[in-house]
């Protein structure tokens, strides 16, 4: 298996359980025919510092390395996209349902799915899909508030600092599924050894829980009370606001998979880890 984009947050924890060749940043050309495809921005906020950032990452450089495997014999394709680009989920969505993302990076997600699955159908080149939840745990050394904001956050609340929820009035829920990085690279390993080609797949698991939820439960495992600050969205945060993303994980439970740690327990964890 060879890894593009394998040094980074999720790729790097994939190499660490599973091994697999990995190119350097600026190697774009695959040395084997199997690739799983890591490389991506991490954030609609770059829109406004780089508007091309998101275009020349997400699909230039995508095509570029597509078009270095059309001549390959029983090449494969593994994509690894985003669950954002569902937009806002009523309802847990499943595979075939319609996406509506919002913000240039859920949007060149989106564009460069549709990039592959043409592409790869066009050349004979076999794809998978493999859109995640919201991905937590480990180790990332660059969490901030726009990328792993939860592992941000939880390092505030040790560091008795006060984390700010970007939320119109306090009682605002936003909910999201969280998963861990190791269960997360299991999943993605699944897939790729028993998942059928030229199909879309979803890695999440278990119910939506609310950033506060998590950070309420942060704080009450450290024996502290809850503060925090409180900011409202402004008109471009509001723009590419979702109150809920939610993915059906039956497709990845049938295949047998099932996740070892719950949110809770990887708050626990990271807690764990950044109090040693």
């Amino acid at each position: 298996m060879n890894l593009l984009g394998g040094f980074g947050y999720i790729g790097g924890c994939y190499h660490k359980m599973y091994g697999g060749e990995r190119n350097e940043k600026t190697d774009l050309t695959p040395k084997q025919n199997q690739v799983l495809y890591f490389i991506s921005t991490v954030s609609n906020h770059t829109f406004l510092t780089d508007p091309y950032r998101d275009i020349d990452t997400n699909l230039t450089t995508l095509v570029k390395v597509l078009e270095s495997m059309k001549d390959m014999d029983d090449a494969e394709f593994n994509f690894v996209s985003s669950g954002f680009v569902y937009g806002e989920c009523v309802k847990p969505k499943t595979e075939s349902d319609p996406c509506e993302p919002k913000g240039f990076y859920s949007s060149t997600k989106r564009c460069a799915e549709q990039l592959v699955k043409y592409y790869c159908e066009a050349h004979g080149i076999k794809y998978r899909i493999i859109r995640l939840c919201n991905v937590i745990g480990g180790f990332d050394d660059k969490a901030s508030e726009k990328k792993n904001a939860i592992h941000f956050m939880v390092r505030q609340v040790i560091q008795n600092k006060m984390p700010v929820l970007h939320l119109n009035h306090p009682d605002e829920k936003v909910e999201r599924q969280y998963m861990d990085v190791s269960d997360v690279c299991r999943a993605i390993n699944m897939i790729v050894n028993k998942g059928g080609h030229n199909e879309n797949f979803n890695i999440s698991w278990g119910d939506v829980v609310s950033q506060k939820e998590l950070l309420d439960y942060a704080h009450h495992s450290l024996n502290m009370n809850p503060k925090y600050g409180f900011q409202k969205r402004d008109e471009f945060a509001e723009s590419i606001h979702l109150k809920k993303v939610e993915l059906c994980n039956q497709k990845l439970r049938d295949l047998g998979f099932t996740a070892n740690l719950s949110p809770y327990d990887i708050i626990d964890e990271l807690i764990e880890r950044e109090t040693k």
